[in-house]
């Protein structure tokens, strides 16, 4: 998936621009939209999926409602997946294409997950996230590679179709 994410949910727009549909650790997030609730899989319901990578802002970051913490990385990999990739941080859709891109080209040349995902930081390089605050004010975000956070089973060789 590469697209909007927020802590604990990716989400689906139409091309009009209206949220059509998400993605979450619970449906109590989102109200209102089509949903699916990763709470509502049974234990390793995703014992088929070898890799998952959400590739949106903040995927991979806690969401921490009262004294709770969910987690859409965590809670993927706890329902089965053999390895989930999220986000850490805000970040532009063009920084995930070329990192998928550079990630998908090393896993074709037969490189094991954790070395694909290395290499493809190294690859993509410094990066930066820029945007403006409330006060209008231009906010910049330099990462030294682009931060992810992952679970799961890094070894992995995938066997890309021709």
């Amino acid at each position: 998936f590469i697209g909007h994410g927020a802590p604990g949910a990716i989400s689906f727009y139409n091309d009009d621009g209206y949220l059509r549909g998400v993605i979450a650790i619970d449906s109590e997030l989102f109200s209102g939209v089509d949903n699916a609730d990763i709470s509502t899989i049974q234990t390793n319901g995703l014992s088929r999926a070898r890799i998952i990578l959400y590739l949106g802002c903040e995927t991979g970051v806690d969401y921490r409602p009262f004294n709770a913490r969910y987690n859409l990385v965590d809670d993927t990999f706890n329902k089965g997946a053999h390895f989930v990739l999220g986000c850490t941080e805000i970040l532009y859709n063009t920084h995930n294409d070329e990192w998928l891109e550079y990630f998908l080209d090393l896993i074709d040349n037969g490189f094991c997950l954790k070395d694909a995902i290395d290499g493809a930081k190294i690859a993509l390089g410094r990066i930066e996230v820029r945007y403006d605050n409330a006060l209008g004010e231009e906010l910049v975000f330099p990462y030294e590679e682009i931060p992810l956070y992952c679970r799961g089973d890094q070894s992995q060789y995938l066997n890309m179709p021709s």
